[in-house]
């Protein structure tokens, strides 16, 4: 948010500044792209004007060192201060999204309890299902085996009758 500046790429409130050499300010990520999509990979054009500007800094190493401070990108971020009212009302938005996250960690701590007081309980529910699934498996055995002693009983005791 920059006071109210707009760029003129995208029409939308300026977001990270930055001005080319003949001061027409711009988003750094619009002027990027516009300088992306130019077909000279030396110059742009500036989207207000038209005015060709260098996109590339000479290597300062075959600059004499005593032009070395005339030497500056062509393209710098700006910064800009934007008036009391609103740093007051950023201010405030911001202590309501702190309260609103301290809110949610408090949410999130809460939800976490319930949550693992609820898996362990339900771990406990597993391993007591578990137990009795053994011991409807170990019953079952028992009855087969039951089962198979009166059939053989009864065999015996018809066998016995009929003797």
């Amino acid at each position: 948010m920059s006071g109210g500046l707009q760029c003129a790429i995208c029409l939308d409130n300026l977001k990270t500044p930055v001005v080319t050499p003949c001061g027409h300010m711009q988003c750094e990520a619009c002027l990027k792209a516009h300088i992306t999509a130019s077909k000279d990979p030396i110059k742009a054009i500036c989207p207000t004007c038209r005015t060709p500007f260098p996109v590339v800094s000479p290597d300062l190493e075959f600059v004499p060192r005593k032009y070395h401070m005339f030497i500056n990108p062509s393209i710098r971020r700006v910064y800009i201060d934007l008036p009391d009212d609103q740093v007051e009302d950023l201010k405030d938005e911001v202590a309501r999204l702190e309260s609103s996250v301290a809110s949610l960690r408090r949410d999130k701590a809460l939800l976490m309890d319930r949550c693992e007081s609820s898996m362990a309980a339900s771990s406990k529910h597993a391993e007591g299902e578990k137990v009795a699934r053994q011991e409807a498996q170990a019953a079952r055995k028992e009855l087969e085996n039951m089962k198979r002693k009166y059939e053989a009983m009864k065999k015996k005791y018809q066998d016995l009758k009929l003797q």
